[in-house]
């Protein structure tokens, strides 16, 4: 996959929901599922070394397709969003809101 856009329009062609709302709701369910999963290796190992990488990569790709549902839905584009974060990032570390590590 070669841009955000041409991810967001092929994986698009997987939406199968009845109401226009279903990726919205779900967003914060697969948030939470891959959220749970770095809990469980803070309980465990008081770090992130009990996180399942493989796992946890599966649970990101699903939190990415419900963001990219959730962007066609409203007509954006995630290469714009992508961008306007970046230039919002940018921003905030010139104001000396995100300081460097």
């Amino acid at each position: 996959m070669s841009s955000f856009n041409e991810y967001q329009k092929e994986a698009f062609e997987f939406a199968r929901y009845r109401t226009v709302f279903y990726p919205f709701m779900a967003l914060g369910e697969e948030c939470g599922e891959a959220q749970a999963l770095i809990a469980k290796s803070m309980r465990k190992h008081g770090n992130l070394s009990g996180v399942d990488k493989y796992k946890f990569a599966k649970e990101l790709g699903d939190v990415l397709w419900n963001v990219a549902a959730c962007a066609t839905e409203m007509g954006l584009s995630l290469a714009d969003i992508a961008e306007d974060n970046l230039d919002k990032l940018k921003e905030r570390r010139a104001n000396g809101t995100i300081v460097e590590r």
